[in-house]
Formats: structure tokens, sequence, C-alpha cells
């Protein structure tokens, strides 16, 4: 009698055991694949202007590579050590090397800018003349700013800089537009100078 009870304990102890087991073997597989924390891993800044390229060179090896944003930044692994990436528009993304066994190897933040030397100088052979034109650029925005000599001026200095901003949320480009027309702060100094000089003499 005690052998039979103490069979049936251990049928019963080892029931519990597979139960156990599938529950919890159920509970990780509903919890999705495997995190992987990258907490000693620090991500490294990366700057790039369109049409720019730069090699990454990694001291292990490089099994695969990821970019967040695709549209941004082309990567293309030239051998197991050496990654090559081209800005391709401006915006901001996150470059990921792996190594053997899904290991993250590298993590970059990569900012594209716009190409503001090329603007420049497109800019300086188009308008000679226009020499207090200021470029300034995010990957968000392209800004310009100083002054040109006419309205005119203005309105093509404008549409040659669309070529190289940033597109918004609906696809427009984005340009902070803080050109002044030559003479207008003049002009209107004088007048205020006037006023003063009419004031006092009242």
């Amino acid at each position: 009698m005690k052998d039979r009870s103490l069979i049936r304990k251990c049928i019963i102890g080892s029931l519990a055991v597979v139960v156990l087991y599938i529950a919890f073997g159920s509970a990780t597989a509903a919890a999705g694949p495997e995190r992987v924390t990258v907490s000693s891993i620090r991500s490294e800044k990366l700057a790039l202007t369109t049409g720019q390229s730069v090699i990454l060179e990694s001291q292990s090896l490089i099994k695969r590579i990821t970019v967040a944003a695709p549209a941004t930044v082309d990567a293309v692994v030239l051998t197991p050590r050496q990654v090559y990436l081209t800005g391709k528009a401006p915006g901001l993304t996150t470059v990921t090397l792996w190594t053997e066994g899904d290991r993250i190897s590298a993590v970059f933040d990569a900012e594209v800018l716009p190409d503001v030397a090329r603007l420049k100088g497109k800019l300086y052979e188009a308008f000679p003349k226009e020499k207090d034109i200021r470029v300034n650029a995010t990957h968000e925005s392209l800004t310009l700013a100083g002054s040109v000599s006419s309205a005119s001026a203005m309105s093509q200095v404008l549409a040659l800089a669309q070529a190289y901003a940033p597109l918004d949320k609906d696809g427009k480009q984005k340009i902070i537009n803080l050109l002044e027309v030559g003479g207008v702060h003049q002009v209107m100094l004088e007048v205020r100078v006037a006023e003063v000089q009419r004031s006092l003499a009242r």
C-alpha cells in the first residue's frame, strides 16, 4: 500500500511539473522574441549631408546592418568589417550594426543635413552680385537670411533653394525665409528721424 501511495504521489508531482512547464512555455512564447539589453553600448552621433558617403570600420565582424529610415540613409556592407553609408535625404535615423549571434555591435544616431555648401555655390553662380545671402540648415528646415537687391531676386533665390530644402510631413519644402530687400530698413530709419525732428521743432 505504501508503495502504491508513493507511486501515486510521484505521478501527481510529475504531472504538476509538466503543467507548470507548459504554462511557463506558453507565457514566454506570448511575450515575443527574446529582449536584448544594449545599455552597455553607447550610441554615437553621425552627421552626413545629402550625397555624402562615409565608411564605418568595425573591430568585430559584421553579420548584418539595419537602418530605421532607409529613405534617409543607404547602407552597404563592403567587407565583414566595413560598412558604406550614404546620405540620401535630410532627416534622422538609427543605424545598427549586428555581429554573430544577433548581438548588437554598434549603434549610430545619424543626422542627414541638406548640402549647404553646394547650395551656396549655386547661389553664387546664379547671383554673383548678391553677396549678403546667408544659408543655414538642419535636418528639418533650410534658413535663408541676409538681404537681396530686389523682390524678384528674392523669388529666384527661394526657387533655387527649394531643390535643397528638407520636406515636411506634407511633402513640401520647408524654407524659413529671413531675407530682406536691401534699403528697406534704411528708408524706415530716415522716416523715423524725420518724425523725431518734426516733433522737436514743434
